[in-house]
C-alpha cells in the first residue's frame, strides 16, 4: 500500500518529467508540417506511437494550445517585474528564507529576495528602484513588527500602494 502523500508526489513528478520529455522531443524533432515530422521519427519510437505524438502536437498547435500560448504571451508582457524563483512556490521560497535567516521575512524583504539574481543584480531597473525604496524604509524602521500579518502601512504598501481588493 502506497502512502497517499507519496502517491501525490510520484504522480506529480512523473507528470512533470513526461511534460519535459514531450517538450524536448517537440523541439528536437520540430518540422514545419505533419508529414515532415512523421518522417523525422526517432529510432526509439514505434511508428504508431510517433504518429500519435505527432498528430497530437499538430492538432493542439492549431486550436486550443495556440489560443493559450497567445493569452500567456499577452499576460507575460504585462509582467514588468518577474521573480527569480523559477518553479519554486513562494511559500517554499519564504520557508527557505526563514530557515536561512532564522526569522520569517516581511513582504518588503521577500520582494527584495525574490527579485535579486544569484549574482546580486536585480531582474530589471524597476525592481531595483522599488527595492532601493524598500531598503530605505526598512532601514528607518525603528520598531519590530509582526511579519505574519500585512498591515496597511507597512513598507511594502508604502512603496507599492494598497493591496488590491
Amino acid at each position: 500500500m502506497i502512502h497517499p502523500m507519496r502517491k501525490v508526489f510520484v504522480m506529480s513528478a512523473l507528470g512533470s518529467r513526461c511534460k519535459d520529455v514531450k517538450l524536448r522531443l517537440g523541439k528536437n524533432t520540430k518540422r514545419d508540417s505533419l508529414s515532415e515530422t512523421l518522417l523525422n521519427r526517432p529510432k526509439m519510437f514505434l511508428k504508431n506511437q510517433w504518429g500519435h505524438f505527432a498528430h497530437m502536437r499538430f492538432n493542439l498547435k492549431s486550436g486550443r494550445l495556440q489560443k493559450m500560448q497567445e493569452r500567456n504571451t499577452e499576460s507575460q508582457k504585462k509582467n514588468i517585474m518577474p521573480h527569480v524563483c523559477g518553479r519554486k512556490s513562494f511559500s517554499r521560497k519564504r520557508n527557505d528564507i526563514t530557515i536561512k535567516t532564522g526569522k520569517q521575512p516581511c513582504r518588503a524583504e521577500f520582494f527584495i529576495e525574490t527579485r535579486t539574481k544569484p549574482n546580486g543584480s536585480f531582474v530589471c531597473e524597476e525592481a531595483k528602484t522599488r527595492a532601493e525604496k524598500l531598503t530605505t524604509l526598512l532601514g528607518q524602521k525603528s520598531h519590530v513588527t509582526n511579519n505574519d500579518i500585512a498591515s496597511l502601512d507597512d513598507e511594502y504598501a508604502q512603496v507599492f500602494g494598497p493591496v488590491r481588493p
